[in-house]
């Protein structure tokens, strides 16, 4: 009760303003009580109010454009960052991939050596050849500070070991065509050697006689391959021989296969390296069915067998 009474005595000696309000002489009129110390309130909030817009007005676009700044140097920033680490990635893929053309190279290698890509293709007079590309050390496993450097090096051997491959490829490429031209197929996958090359016992007569081919013996129609590719220059009954298949591989290699029961080529008919030309039979002056085969080197027979294991 006490702070009721405190509150009423200090109201009836606050100064107070009376307000009268009308919209005409005729209309009624509008009192409003209003306390003087609640104007001066009211009016400090208003004014403060009006400052407070009138700075807002000022500063706040330029805090708008100063954010706007930031957020666009961020944005550069974060994109400089991120194409940084984009050629750092792409350093280390190229790195990778440089890797693994090296890589590539040293397999290829390898296989070169595994092929004994030295063997005389020349398989009676010795010619041979070497090569293949120089593999250099493994420049590619680096921190990210080392690849620009690395990456040089690379560069720098790249050129020479390429053109070492390709110089290797051409001498594959030639090899092989000679290989395509030489018979080194065997004749057939079937079958067991019943008589070498050179001296024999002749089967018929019991004599010594030279063999110059190898027979091969296997069931009746196994099937018989061209050693190599070439042109079929006889097919058909030869004597002795039977059935008969000669082809000529180029100017140093003819081939001839005899005895067949079946051919499957015809004269001046283009064969390719282990295409099938015929099956194995007992035709001509034979024991039992086998194939007898020939290879003529310069028009002189030499052994089948070293050029059927030539790749054993």
């Amino acid at each position: 009760m006490c702070l009721k009474k405190l509150f009423h005595k200090w109201r009836q000696r606050e100064k107070r303003w009376t307000i009268l309000l009308t919209s005409g002489a005729q209309s009624s009129i509008r009192q409003y009580d209003l306390s003087k110390s609640l104007f001066y309130i009211t009016f400090m909030m208003l004014a403060v109010s009006i400052v407070v817009t009138i700075v807002a007005s000022f500063w706040v676009p330029k805090l708008v454009v100063e954010k706007e700044s930031l957020t666009g140097s961020l944005r550069e920033q974060k994109q400089e960052v991120e194409e940084i680490e984009e050629s750092y990635r792409k350093l280390e893929r190229e790195a990778a991939s440089m890797q693994e053309s090296v890589e590539r190279f040293k397999a290829f290698e390898e296989e070169l050596v595994e092929m004994d890509i030295d063997v005389p293709i020349d398989i009676e007079n010795g010619v041979s050849g070497s090569g293949g590309p120089r593999i250099p050390a493994n420049v590619v496993d680096a921190s990210r500070e080392e690849l620009p450097e690395r990456m040089d090096q690379l560069n720098d051997e790249l050129p020479k070991l390429v053109e070492d491959f390709k110089e290797t490829i051409d001498q594959l490429i030639r090899y092989q065509e000679e290989l395509q031209e030489t018979p080194v197929h065997p004749p057939t996958n079937e079958g067991q050697l019943t008589s070498e090359y050179g001296n024999r016992r002749d089967p018929l007569t019991g004599q010594t006689s030279f063999h110059s081919g190898i027979d091969i013996a296997a069931s009746m129609n196994t099937p018989i391959y061209a050693a190599a590719d070439g042109k079929v220059v006889g097919a058909g009954v030869e004597g002795g021989y039977g059935k008969t298949v000669r082809i000529n591989h180029s100017e140093t290699y003819k081939t001839l296969y005899a005895h067949l029961n079946q051919i499957h080529v015809t004269v001046g008919q283009e064969v390719e390296q282990g295409e099938k030309i015929g099956g194995m039979g007992t035709t001509g002056r034979s024991t039992g069915v086998h194939l007898h085969y020939e290879i003529f080197r310069n028009g002189v027979e030499v052994d089948p067998y070293m050029y059927m294991t030539f790749f054993d």
